[in-house]
């Protein structure tokens, strides 16, 4: 039975640098977090409102999403499940094993209705199954202690363990795989921020039409009373000229903020990227090792 216990310790070891690696723990920045609590952020259809798929496959990817009524994933099943005494008898902890084992198999289910598994997913599904070799560890020391009059336990809990590799070979591949769509989804949000043009922001701004600058869209009939009014001053009292200019002023101030919120945008969305390129590395990594061990 020393194999079980090799593998159990292996596999543990192995989720254990996972759920404790930077990539997981870096994801405050990002404004489109999915969070597994009721802290969460917004759901995936109204984060994926806001994408834009260059290729066919994400446009598959967009429509698999929005067809999919989403389904949290959460530990509460789960922490109920493995927080079992270990001083029941034999059958009864490889039973309530084999009970945590389903309950992770089931919020593995619900979280990759879509496809994939996000940040926050793949984080709680590597912990549930880190967790769960820890146990399976704990146990089959424990078992070991009469291992000629645990062997037929030793080999369901073997069982078990092999099926469970078997769940973290497909996390491994679902969380690769949104890995890599949350990196092209943070490209493609960086393809949409444009530096500023200073003298487009002069321009419009001096005929109070900012907003158009700034936003491209259009409110004619504000632009017209604006400077019908301003036309009318400055026929008036020439002197009044000085509010084009104060407009002007307006104009290059909102340009200055403009220019360096997009920057900070841009720097963050780098920032991102690199993130998802880590875990990506990470992820085919992990998933070299599980197809050596699991064939």
């Amino acid at each position: 039975m020393s194999f079980t216990k090799a593998v159990v310790r292996q596999v543990g070891r192995d989720l254990g640098k996972v759920v404790s690696n930077k990539v997981f723990g870096d994801r405050h920045s990002t404004p489109y977090r999915r969070v597994g609590s009721n802290a969460s952020s917004g759901s995936r259809q109204q984060r994926q409102q806001q994408r834009q798929q260059p290729s066919q496959q994400a446009q598959q990817q967009v429509s698999s999403r929005q067809e999919v009524q989403e389904q949290k994933i959460t530990s509460n099943e789960f922490d109920k499940a493995i927080g079992f005494a270990t001083t029941f008898t034999a059958p009864t902890m490889v039973r309530k094993l084999a009970g945590v084992y389903e309950v992770m198999k089931n919020e593995i289910h619900k979280a990759k209705q879509d496809g994939y598994l996000d940040t926050d997913e793949s984080t709680m599904v590597f912990k549930m199954e880190s967790e769960f070799m820890h146990k399976a560890e704990i146990i089959t020391d424990l078992l070991e202690l009469e291992e000629e009059k645990n062997k037929s336990h030793l080999e369901k809990l073997q069982k078990i363990v092999e099926l469970t590799q078997r769940l973290i070979k497909e996390a491994i591949e679902l969380s690769l795989k949104g890995a890599k769509i949350q990196k092209q989804y943070y490209e493609n949000q960086k393809d949409q921020y444009h530096a500023p043009d200073f003298k487009r922001y002069a321009g419009f701004g001096t005929i109070w039409m900012l907003n158009y600058a700034r936003t491209g869209e259009k409110n004619l009939l504000n632009t017209i009373v604006a400077n019908a009014i301003s036309l009318f001053a400055v026929v008036a009292e020439p002197a009044f000229l000085v509010i084009y200019l104060v407009s002007f002023f307006i104009a290059v101030g909102k340009f200055s903020k403009d220019k360096n919120t997009n920057q900070q945008m841009l720097e963050l969305i780098d920032r991102e990227i690199e993130i998802e390129e880590q875990r990506i590395k990470l992820f085919e990594g992990m998933k070299m090792d599980s197809d050596e061990l699991i064939e």
